[in-house]
């Protein structure tokens, strides 16, 4: 096995990082479920009327600054394979373009630019 320089990533460099991304996703989720349930608590006990609720919900949307859920309004639910796709189309053009090359580099066996 070659010896690797020191920007390319080990094993172990991926499984820390899937580590701390796992633990990000997972208190953002906390969090953002906290605020919503506070919401919806405060709405649901009349301590906020309508308007107030609105704008709370809306400051909400502002502080995680994300789509709502992919498919949370749809009828039917949609496949991995349509979400992915939705988030794909939502990237910024110049980023999109990025990861299509790097798709399409994958696929054809490079895995390296």
């Amino acid at each position: 096995m070659a010896e690797s320089d020191e920007n390319t990533l080990t094993p172990s460099d991926l499984r820390n990082w899937l580590q701390g991304e796992v633990g990000d996703v997972m208190k953002a989720a906390e969090l953002r479920i906290q605020d919503a349930t506070q919401l919806v608590t405060a709405y649901v006990a009349g301590e906020l009327t309508a308007t107030q609720a609105s704008d709370r919900l809306v400051a909400y949307q502002t502080k995680w600054d994300e789509a709502p859920l992919l498919g949370s309004g749809s009828r039917e639910p949609l496949t991995d394979d349509e979400i992915r796709q939705r988030r794909h189309e939502e990237l910024p053009p110049i980023v999109r373009k990025i990861v299509e090359r790097r798709e399409a580099q994958n696929k054809g066996g490079q895995t390296r630019e």
